[in-house]
């Protein structure tokens, strides 16, 4: 129930995100902190404190694979990723064993890339103009983090069994 809290600084933070590509370092701040409070409430500080070790390296490597694709393709690392998206990231790495943050990273993000391309091609054929490229990350994942935080407080998760995913 606890997860509930972070739901209007996470809407805060979507909206700006998507409208500016920026989140005021408030709303993230205290996002992050419900985050590590719900982490802890609800799991205890041994279990967060495994999922951060756990999730963390598996960060830095995601985050290293990534950095490679970027110079592969001559993209500056500062216009693909913010460092609000990397600290946002980071924050999530407590709620989450290693299992279930890879699926939530993976569905969160084919979820964002998905949603994007959709806005993408309507505003592009509705405005006829070209609209910014560049993904509203924290947007999409903010988004799928209220959908989880709701189906946590609302126990929902207890009809669905993720069984044939995690092992």
């Amino acid at each position: 129930m606890w997860g509930l809290l972070a739901i209007p600084f996470l809407a805060v933070m979507v909206v700006s995100d998507f409208r500016h590509r920026t989140v005021e370092i408030w709303t993230l701040a205290v996002t992050c902190l419900i985050i590590a409070y719900i982490s802890i409430i609800e799991s205890g500080i041994r279990a967060a404190m495994t999922n951060m070790l756990f999730n963390i390296p598996a960060c830095i490597l995601i985050g290293l694979c990534v950095l490679g694709y970027l110079k592969a393709r001559g993209i500056r690392c500062r216009d693909a990723i913010g460092s609000g998206d990397i600290f946002f990231i980071l924050a999530l790495t407590p709620l989450f064993s290693i299992q279930e943050f890879l699926l939530f990273m993976t569905a969160s993000s084919l979820f964002t890339l998905a949603a994007w391309a959709a806005y993408i091609s309507i505003s592009c054929r509705r405005k006829q103009e070209a609209v910014n490229g560049s993904i509203p990350l924290i947007s999409g994942l903010g988004i799928c983090l209220s959908i989880h935080l709701t189906a946590h407080a609302l126990d929902l998760y207890r009809f669905i069994s993720l069984d044939f995913i995690i092992v």
